[in-house]
């Protein structure tokens, strides 16, 4: 109705930038799709709504869902290895009793489907979401799988 020239989307909500780049394509609507760079806190915890809504401890331990993404990406860059740079993070976030990881996975950034051991595309994205005190919060990476970083 209103026929857009340029939507904008936040990286943080990437999967349903995703669904929403589909179905552009599928129907040949003829709009540019921007996304747009996660806002953070000083604390590296992603920006949303919902962070208002978690106690002050609550908040520390969000913020080491960032953590938890930084580790598994420079794990990645230096070995490649998608399964190990996770359990690394894995092991990073096991040491928070008040955070409920829902998933931690690299996936392929062109569709979004986990991505096969030992053969990675050229865009990865590492996907979180978990929760502290009932709050559902999600974060990602985007990584360049052929350099690495």
């Amino acid at each position: 109705m209103i026929n857009p020239d340029v939507a904008y989307f936040g990286q943080k909500d990437l999967q349903q930038f995703k669904i929403i780049e589909r179905l552009v394509k599928d129907t040949s609507m003829n709009i540019g799709l921007r996304m747009m760079p996660i806002l953070r806190e000083d604390s590296g915890l992603a920006m949303s709504s919902r962070n208002k809504r978690l106690s002050a401890a609550g908040k520390r331990v969000a913020a080491n869902i960032y953590q938890a993404l930084l580790i598994a990406k420079e794990h990645y860059q230096l070995t490649t290895q998608t399964d190990k740079s996770i359990h690394q993070s894995q092991v990073f976030l096991g040491q928070f009793e008040s955070l409920n990881v829902e998933y931690l996975t690299w996936v392929n950034l062109k569709d979004l489907q986990p991505i096969e051991i030992g053969n990675e595309p050229e865009k990865l994205a590492l996907c979180f979401a978990g929760y502290i005190e009932g709050i559902r919060l999600i974060d990602n990476l985007i990584v360049d799988g052929r350099k690495g970083y």
